[in-house]
């Protein structure tokens, strides 16, 4: 249903009360964008990937720019990490030769 239409047919009170209720509950859009992401991230090697790691946050407080460049690093050395291990397995497998 477009906008203009929902406000042709119903008023700012019901829309409010709509609304609210929306807040109240989990969209199942996002639930099935979370489901889908949590399958990629367990698929990808993330054993615990959780549903709720992909939802949206309801009220997260705004990081500073430190807790944002924080994360980032631990996330790229997370990675990083993971990349070094998988070159360091796979010349292990190769042979000699």
């Amino acid at each position: 249903m477009s906008v203009r239409r929902a406000q042709a047919e119903i008023n700012s009170r019901e829309f409010s009360d709509w609304h609210a209720f929306r807040r109240m509950e989990d969209d199942p859009d996002d639930i099935r964008a979370a489901r889908i992401c949590q399958q990629i991230a367990l698929l990808g090697g993330n054993k615990r990937a959780r549903l709720a790691d992909f939802m949206p946050a309801r009220s997260r407080p705004r990081q500073t720019g430190r807790q944002i460049k924080a994360a980032m690093r631990a996330f790229g050395g997370a990675h990083n990490r993971r990349m070094r291990a998988a070159a360091a397995k796979k010349r292990r497998r190769q042979p000699n030769g």
